[in-house]
């Protein structure tokens, strides 16, 4: 779709990339297959100054999860199974929000 995309295999990794450069988008599933899920990468984006858009994808349900998302200023917390036209139209919407606030 014509967008410049960079993949992490792990939680630390996306994080240690944070801390060296600035993003439009992150983009994130909650599950990680670690002991991090991906709010708890957000947050740590967050505290080191990352003024990023993020994008949570999750099966998860629990109302916790819902509520930190909500805490965490999340663009999107988007419920699996997500389309891949919806995912790419939320992308778009968040992409045009991060110009706005970064203008």
């Amino acid at each position: 779709c014509g967008y410049k995309v960079k993949a992490f295999a792990d939680a630390d990794s996306a994080i240690e990339f944070a801390m060296d450069r600035s993003f439009s988008l992150g983009l994130f599933d909650y599950r990680l297959g670690s002991i991090k899920t991906g709010l708890d990468v957000v947050e740590r984006m967050q505290a080191l100054g990352c003024k990023s858009t993020y994008v949570m994808v999750t099966a998860d349900v629990e109302q916790a999860t819902q509520m930190r998302a909500l805490h965490l200023k999340l663009f999107e917390f988007m419920r699996k199974p997500v389309q891949p036209e919806m995912l790419l139209e939320t992308v778009e919407r968040a992409l045009e929000h991060a110009q706005r606030v970064a203008a």
